[in-house]
């Protein structure tokens, strides 16, 4: 995920970036910190990173974040921008601009983490899965697998609706499905944590009622990682 956050007041920089990384510090994160527009669109024409999304104060001196939001969607149509104010009456500019959230200064925590979800949640919807079956080729959607089973040289990937077989490795998958919310429960398993029901030391189940393994090794960082998917995604 790659977040950029650009406010000319550095203690309130500094705390919006310290609330990203304490609650997305087991997700690989890039975080750019700007202090003016102008320093935000110089990086950004460069094309040094392309942002997920950009959390732009509205009330900056000389170049003000509704004019910076103009000349980025010049760039880019698609980065969610996130507007961080005090002041209400900026919203209809900043639809103008195809705003994704106002955060009202001084931004909770609990806010800020909705608004990053609520963008997850907009990319996650968008991405797919390539599944190759002897003849055909699949696209399935991330956020309807369920779990993963590696089964001899196979893996079952098990959706709300259907099971798909394909000859492949489970690290292999494991690695492409990386911060999209899949915990490795045992070594013939991934789990996508938005299904677990209930769990115990030795299993999981999952919404469909299915039963998953997972290793005793393994337990401690999956009630780690459960309750910071949870934290994150609760409404």
């Amino acid at each position: 995920m790659r977040i950029a956050v650009c406010d000319d007041e550095a203690l309130f920089r500094d705390k919006i970036v310290g609330y990203i990384e304490k609650s997305y510090k087991d997700i690989e994160t890039v975080i750019s910190s700007f202090s003016c527009g102008e320093e935000l669109l110089k990086h950004y024409k460069n094309g040094q990173v392309n942002y997920d999304i950009i959390f732009l104060d509205i009330e900056m001196k000389e170049l003000d974040g509704i004019k910076t939001a103009e000349r980025i969607r010049n760039i880019n149509e698609e980065v969610a921008i996130v507007f961080l104010t005090s002041h209400n009456e900026f919203a209809p500019a900043g639809y103008e601009v195809s705003a994704f959230r106002f955060l009202i200064k001084p931004v909770q925590e609990n806010k800020l983490i909705e608004a990053i979800e609520g963008v997850k949640k907009q990319i996650s919807n968008l991405k797919t899965l390539l599944v190759h079956q002897k003849d055909t080729d699949i696209i399935l959607k991330i956020k309807n697998i369920i779990y993963i089973e590696a089964k001899n040289k196979e893996i079952h990937i098990h959706t709300i609706d259907n099971c798909y077989i394909e000859r492949r490795n489970l690290n292999e998958i494991e690695a492409e499905l990386k911060d999209e919310g899949f915990f490795r429960t045992h070594r013939g398993y991934l789990v996508n944590l938005s299904y677990v029901k209930e769990y115990d030391s030795k299993e999981v189940i999952v919404d469909n009622n299915e039963i998953i393994l997972i290793s005793r090794l393994k337990i401690k960082k999956f009630k780690e990682s459960l309750y910071l998917h949870i934290k994150r995604t609760a409404k």
